[in-house]
């Protein structure tokens, strides 16, 4: 039986079998009959022991042209999987059962559709995959628990475990053609499998390889934002990305905040201008949204065509939003190509003086456009007053709704906000005293990312509300493990 303790692509766990407790992942002897992981040992099937390169590694006896049949009757203890050039039968496996799948490297696309679908089905079962220590770092990432032994693979296991970061998974993919083609692909081409299974993470992101535009996070954002976000009014002005995070407390955007202030007429007029900023690799964070934006990237003023190419399409992207968008770029030359639409301006205070009479008076909306981002909508009444404290904003309507200290968090009455919307949902019919656990999972919106904001919900009323420890589609599928971190609770 598998317990999850933690998910982020990778997986920390515990197996448990005949009282015998294994953290995952790890590694596996082999002899000439059994597999021994940590203690558990299971009998080899279909193959046998070969001796390489002073360690014992698993060996494949599958006939090539393996048939639907011998598939269709592989519901046992242990499924070999050996990747076949017929997607046909390759999707067989998906009907597989086993407590152990074993996995020899394939061609990249076919390997990764039939491992990710099987990951996704059984999330409470072992992967095994025979590997070189190099390449433990990318297929550890990837979801894969077992790997071989040798001195080599326990140190690259540990240092792994040690640095379980993208900077460092991005790094080690370097050290092969193989293991950078296989990153490539993964993150290209099967990023909603690795969005389902990623962990939204309150920590800053390090961005220094040109791998890092397609990782899980930054693909997030610039989908949330592409789905999510929406301009505040047609009045737009474009601005560069600062070294400082978040952008408004850095001297550079100090300035133009201050530009833009001396070319209005009233205050009102400040919250009738949206200010998106470019960047790579989110490609644009709107000012409402800075804070959840905390990133590190190389700069050196050169765009590649792929990041260009990102920003363009995702400015384009919003602005197609709003009717008849004024936009105004105050930005260096090398970003013309990304705003065909924008008049840039070296003078920000007398452009924005230029179009004065065409910028409307509005409200704050910071509060509102994050609840779009991380909700799809915002779930606050329109009568909401906010109060700051000395370094927390308060949002009332008749009660307290949330509080903000660069995160939004809601309490147990703006969770019920949020529960009105049909999302971030896990319904239980317990009474509520700890973490919810997944056997006490009655339904959930299969939706939801570890890390994500939790409405715990019980016969229709909120009971709690927390952080989702594991996605939503697993949640009914494991028999062990939390499913929800309680943060509050009636």
């Amino acid at each position: 039986m598998y317990e999850l303790l933690e998910i982020d692509n990778y997986r920390i766990g515990v197996s448990t079998k005949d009282d015998i407790k294994v953290k995952t992942p790890c590694l596996a002897n082999f002899d000439k009959e059994t597999i021994n992981i940590g203690g558990l040992k299971y009998k080899k099937p279909f193959f046998e022991g070969i001796k390489e390169n002073g360690y014992l590694r698993p060996y494949y006896s599958i006939p090539e042209k393996i048939g639907e049949k011998f598939l269709n009757v592989m519901k046992r203890e242990i499924v070999p999987v050996q990747i076949l050039n017929s997607q046909k039968l390759n999707k067989k496996y998906e009907s597989c059962e086993g407590e152990l799948f074993l996995f020899k490297e394939a061609e990249e696309r076919r390997f990764l559709k039939v491992f990710l679908n099987l990951r996704e089905k059984h999330p409470d079962k072992l992967f095994f995959i025979d590997c070189s220590p190099e390449e433990i770092p990318l297929y550890a990432f990837l979801g894969f628990d077992i790997f071989p032994y040798s001195e080599e693979h326990e140190r690259a296991l540990k240092d792994f475990l040690e640095n379980r970061n993208k900077v460092y998974l991005e790094k080690e993919a370097n050290s092969s053609i193989k293991t950078k083609r296989l990153l490539r692909i993964a993150y290209k081409e099967f990023s909603e499998h690795l969005l389902r299974n990623m962990k939204i993470k309150n920590k800053r992101g390090i961005y220094v390889s040109t791998e890092s535009l397609h990782r899980p996070e930054a693909v997030y954002w610039r989908k949330k934002i592409r789905e999510n976000y929406c301009p505040h009014s047609n009045f737009i002005v474009l601005l560069p990305c600062s070294a400082k995070k978040p952008y408004s407390r850095s001297k550079s955007h100090i300035r133009f905040i201050k530009s833009i202030k001396n070319g209005i007429k009233n205050k009102k007029q400040y919250y009738g201008i949206t200010q998106l900023i470019l960047t790579s690799p989110l490609g644009v964070v709107p000012r409402e949204l800075e804070d959840y934006s905390d990133y590190d990237i190389v700069v050196t003023g050169d765009w590649s065509y792929e990041e260009k190419y990102e920003t363009k399409s995702l400015l384009n992207s919003i602005l197609k939003k709003v009717e008849n968008p004024r936009v105004i770029a105050h930005l260096p030359e090398e970003y013309r190509d990304l705003c065909e639409k924008a008049e840039f301006t070296d003078d920000l205070t007398e452009t924005i003086k230029k179009y004065q009479e065409e910028i409307h008076e509005g409200e704050d909306v910071k509060f509102r456009k994050v609840s779009e981002f991380l909700y799809g909508i915002d779930i606050f009444p329109g009568d909401i007053k906010i109060k700051k404290r000395k370094h927390t904003f308060e949002i009332y309507s008749e009660e307290l709704l949330a509080r903000y200290d660069r995160k939004l968090n809601l309490t147990l009455k703006g969770a019920e906000l949020l529960y009105k919307t049909g999302k971030n949902y896990v319904e239980i019919d317990f009474e509520l005293k700890g973490d919810v656990f997944c056997r006490g999972v009655i339904d959930c919106d299969k939706n939801l990312r570890a890390g994500e904001d939790v409405v715990i919900v019980k016969n229709g009323e909120v009971t709690g509300f927390g952080k989702a420890v594991v996605p939503g589609y697993m949640m009914k599928k494991l028999e062990r493990g939390k499913a929800v971190k309680v943060l509050r609770s009636v």
